[in-house]
């Protein structure tokens, strides 16, 4: 069998770490795990960026986001939910925003989120990115969970499907809403 080891950068406030993404795995889980850290880079950074942008604006008195502000018209609501959330959730059209297509019967969105309708557009989602990562005996073990609050409209639908995937049960995913009339 053939030895190899590949690592991964990871840029955070706190500077750079590299972390081993796998020993003795094969090309295929080595694509795997460089993807994943890719995403979870992605919502590490953009977590930081938004959570600089929110004390920011919190400490000038000023919103700097068009999204914390309910437009006239629109009402917001916040709902958690288990997975499976009992939804189907589309892209916007021209790639712009996320909204419900669907909402499944019995699912656990129709049960304990009677308020979701379809059109809804999905202003925030939490996800979880990890800050730590070790290696014991050739397994990776991850620590330190990070709940984070994604803002839907900055990021791309693929983006917003691995925050919501994030999140394992029974954990429950936060979910923020905006209605129009």
């Amino acid at each position: 069998m053939q030895h190899t080891a590949s690592f991964s950068t990871l840029n955070t406030s706190a500077g750079v770490q590299r972390r081993l993404v796998s020993r003795s795995a094969s090309p295929a889980q080595q694509l795997r795990c460089g993807r994943q850290a890719r995403i979870e880079r992605r919502l590490v950074a953009r977590a930081e960026v938004e959570q600089a942008a929110a004390a920011a604006a919190t400490s000038s008195g000023e919103f700097s986001d068009s999204e914390d502000r309910v437009p006239p018209g629109c009402a917001r609501y916040t709902v958690e939910l288990p997975k499976p959330l009992g939804l189907v959730l589309e892209e916007g059209q021209g790639g712009r925003g996320v909204y419900v297509a669907e909402i499944a019967a019995e699912g656990n969105a129709a049960r304990l989120a009677p308020e979701i309708s379809v059109g809804d557009e999905l202003i925030a989602t939490s996800g979880m990115v990890y800050t730590t990562e070790q290696e014991y005996q050739g397994n990776r073990v991850r620590g330190g969970e990070t709940y984070v609050r994604l803002n839907v409209r900055n990021n791309d639908f693929k983006t917003v499907m691995a925050a919501i995937g994030s999140i394992k049960p029974p954990r429950l995913v936060v979910l923020e809403f905006q209605r129009c009339q």
